[in-house]
């Protein structure tokens, strides 16, 4: 099967969109592995796959599949660097689950078979943004969000998330300001989505919090569990 210039150009287009559909959901919750990485991912296994259908083309005889076995087993690298253990608890497995899934709709794509690869995102996307939801009917934990302030640094957020863990809380979003980057600004801001067992929890997580020096606000509920007072800010701020 020969394929044309503007059926190439039809098939990397419609895989750099549908990677991107789940790139954006990574992005969204601020996952290692967000847009850039998940449209690369789909991109590049579509363009091997038209390579090895080219190829046998060409040559006849080859197996065109043989270059497509390669991004299913190459992936998995890319995946496992995606995964953060932090004491007991295990982060990353979803996106190294996405990654392996764009691999797969990507050759999908790359070998026209366009309804698969819209289907396949559409039950991806489904299952990230409606069964997250399910699963936490299923448990016992009580699901919060928190805010916090705290002292602009690369690794502000390390402290903190490992309080959460010390009190008993399963850390299932992190989301950092975009403005974190900026060197001078003194504060960001970020939101956490726990669970926690139950509410006596929070009296520990607060303990435990006031111990974390990069912390200068923390909310719960519009409540102010933790805060800190200015002038100690710009005390602790590195210049």
């Amino acid at each position: 099967m020969y394929i044309s210039n503007n059926e190439i150009l039809i098939r990397l287009i419609l895989t750099t969109v549908l990677g991107g559909l789940i790139g954006i959901e990574r992005e969204y919750h601020n996952r290692p592995a967000g847009l850039k990485t998940h449209i690369l991912v789909s991109l590049v296994s579509t363009l091997i796959m038209i390579v090895g259908i080219d190829i046998h083309e060409k040559n006849g005889g080859t197996d065109p599949t043989r270059l497509a076995a390669q991004v299913v087993s190459g992936i998995g690298f890319l995946g496992a660097g995606t995964i953060i253990r932090t004491g007991s608890s295990i982060k990353g497995l979803s996106t190294a689950a996405t990654l392996w899934a764009n691999a797969g709709i990507g050759l999908a794509v790359g070998a026209g078979f366009y309804y698969a690869s819209v289907l396949s995102v559409v039950i991806v996307l489904v299952t990230l943004f409606l069964l997250s939801k399910i699963e936490l009917l299923f448990n016992d934990f009580k699901s919060i969000t928190i805010t916090a302030k705290l002292i602009n640094s690369p690794d502000a957020t390390i402290p903190l998330s490992q309080a959460l863990i010390d009190s008993g809380a399963i850390v299932r979003k992190v989301r950092v300001d975009k403005n974190a980057e900026d060197p001078n600004k003194p504060l960001t801001e970020v939101l956490y989505k726990i669970n926690l067992s139950d509410d006596a929890n929070l009296d520990l997580l607060k303990e435990n919090i006031k111990k974390v020096e990069t912390v200068i606000e923390l909310s719960y509920q519009g409540k102010i569990l933790v805060s800190t007072e200015e002038d100690d800010l710009y005390k602790n701020v590195k210049r």
